[in-house]
């Protein structure tokens, strides 16, 4: 049996760790072949402490893949050095605060809630303001008044396939609010990863002039969390170990350009999330 990161006696860093991961079960294309052990296998191979299993809990998903999700995970845990929380990534569908499973549910599952504003494309998914930044910001703050969440993710609003309604970049008073929020309410943000993002951008064809503003968004969002000292868990949305792309660069627990960015904006003080209830220093 190997050490547990718990033993080390170190607080974890920022690279140790990956909140938003996924494997073969969401169904998705790039994810095809990568199962569970896997996920650890890698984890303990890139040197990873601390990785949170998010699969995704759309309305068609059932809690019993979340039962056999954590009767896996147990069952492959003393094997690995690796600590592995088993939570999902919750869609919120409405600007009203509806989700798509009961919280109180999942939670009495999950180890943590983590919910996602950022599905627009799914038909389960309905825009009910009329812009789409004050709709996702709405169910930002919607996720803010929910007790059983812990962790929003992808709340940096110009993200996937919402930057086709998204010309400008979002301008920092309208971060500054949801970061002033969510650091109120005492929620950690899923900080997603930069790379990943950028690159689903081009993936998805979106001009330069679109991707630019995708980019001053994500700074712009970077830098009001930095303002408000919001709890972060670094994230790469890693659907395999290989980018969306299929270049062949490292994906799970890629979040380099993260804390690149995040050091850029002058980030030194901050708190890292490392599981539930654990702070630690950057």
């Amino acid at each position: 049996m190997h050490q547990t990161p718990h033993g080390t006696g170190l607080p974890p860093r920022f690279l140790e760790l990956d909140f938003h991961t996924h494997t073969e079960l969401c169904g998705e294309s790039q994810a095809h072949g990568f199962t569970i052990e896997q996920l650890f296998q890698r984890a303990d191979q890139l040197g990873l402490r601390y990785v949170a299993y998010t699969e995704h809990w759309h309305p068609s998903t059932t809690r019993d893949l979340f039962l056999r999700i954590r009767e896996e995970v147990e069952r492959l845990q003393p094997r690995h050095r690796v600590k592995v929380f088993v939570s999902a990534e919750v869609d919120i569908l409405n600007s009203r605060g509806d989700v798509s499973c009961d919280l109180a549910d999942a939670a009495s599952i999950l180890d943590f809630v983590a919910v996602s504003p950022s599905h627009y494309g799914l038909r389960e998914v309905e825009q009910l303001l009329p812009d789409i930044v004050d709709d996702t910001v709405g169910m930002i703050l919607a996720a803010c008044r929910m007790p059983e969440v812990t962790m929003i993710m992808h709340p940096q609003i110009a993200y996937g396939k919402s930057v086709a309604d998204i010309a400008d970049p979002i301008p920092p008073d309208v971060y500054d609010a949801v970061a002033s929020a969510i650091a109120d309410a005492g929620k950690v943000v899923d900080f997603p990863s930069v790379d990943m993002s950028i690159r689903y951008l081009h993936t998805l064809e979106f001009n330069p002039e679109r991707i630019a503003a995708a980019e001053q968004s994500f700074r712009n969002f970077a830098e009001a969390l930095v303002r408000h000292n919001v709890l972060l868990a670094p994230g790469s949305d890693a659907h395999n170990t290989d980018y969306w792309d299929g270049s062949g660069g490292q994906w799970f627990g890629n979040n380099q350009g993260s804390w690149d960015l995040l050091q850029s904006c002058g980030f030194r003080n901050g708190r890292l999330w490392s599981g539930p209830g654990s702070i630690g220093p950057m």
